[in-house]
């Protein structure tokens, strides 16, 4: 049997739908050029920095750029930075549909000029209500990561509550004066870019 040509361009439309959707796993946006679908925003610390879609000059490859402006300042003049980005859900309805107690295995690309910088992740028991008041925050497998100067691949687990909902990924500057632990200044960045966040086949919530 032949296939019609009409019948093999439909087939070659749904192999790349197919291979972009693998492509990010969980993640609609897996190369970061398409911020307007608002899978990434600033969570925490909206006025000490910024998220921005950001090109490198040597090649054009469009990423999405961390970036910290300035320390928050409390009433004794002691600095601090908590500035924070969630990975995954939309501008309206915040992470990913995910199922409980279950292992989520992510891998995200990172460079930049910060000396340290924290991979944790978001979930919501409510798959309605995704604000910032709702929302819990745990400890990834690396928790902790210090940026390099060129492209480095982090990869991690994560393993959401008996309640879990939706979740996300969450990259964050955190530093306080007060504890004598504030590396972070304002230009710090880092710059975010082939994201994967799935399901771990062998963990599901019956264990």
């Amino acid at each position: 049997m032949t296939m019609s040509k009409k019948n093999c361009t439909i087939l070659l439309f749904l192999c790349l739908g197919c291979l972009t959707v693998c492509a990010g796993g969980l993640i609609l946006d897996p190369d970061c050029d398409k911020p307007e679908l608002g899978e990434m925003s600033i969570t925490e610390g909206n006025r000490q920095g910024t998220l921005t879609d950001f090109a490198e000059e040597q090649n054009g490859n469009r990423c999405r750029k961390l970036e910290i402006r300035q320390y928050k300042t409390d009433a004794e003049g002691r600095r601090s930075i908590n500035l924070c980005i969630r990975i995954g859900g939309g501008k309206n309805l915040h992470g990913f549909p995910c199922e409980p107690n279950t292992r989520y295995s992510f891998s995200l690309e990172i460079k930049g000029s910060a000396s340290r910088a924290m991979i944790n992740f978001y979930e919501w028991d409510d798959a309605a209500k995704t604000g910032y008041g709702n929302r819990k925050k745990g400890k990834t497998s690396i928790h902790l990561i210090h940026p390099q100067k060129e492209w480095t691949v982090y990869r991690g687990t994560f393993k959401t509550g008996p309640t879990a909902k939706r979740a996300a990924l969450c990259v964050q500057f955190w530093g306080d004066e007060k504890h004598k632990d504030l590396p972070e200044k304002p230009g710090d960045h880092v710059l975010i870019d082939k994201i994967r966040i799935e399901k771990e086949a062998s963990h599901s919530n019956a264990q």
